[in-house]
């Protein structure tokens, strides 16, 4: 499990093959995307609204094993954290 600077905390179900995202803060129009090293996206999704401490889970049993940055963006909320798959 990874911890960013402002809390957005992620983990890896390996078993779901699920990235599990809890928020710190409630914020409005939510959007999370994900993009390799390389700078391709391979991951956008909007939340929406968005309640403190409430998890979400985005797939990744698509994704090639290696390093993203996942951005998550709100109205009041800005983040980026790295994690490997």
């Amino acid at each position: 499990m990874s911890r960013a600077k402002a809390g957005i905390r992620v983990s890896l179900d390996t078993d779901s093959k699920n990235l599990v995202l809890h928020f710190p803060i409630e914020d409005n129009e939510v959007r999370i995307q994900v993009f390799h090293v390389s700078g391709t996206m391979v991951a956008e999704q909007p939340a929406g609204d968005i309640i403190s401490r409430q998890a979400m889970t985005l797939s990744v049993s698509l994704w090639k094993s290696g390093m993203y940055v996942l951005k998550v963006t709100g109205k009041k909320y800005n983040e980026s954290v790295k994690i490997i798959i």
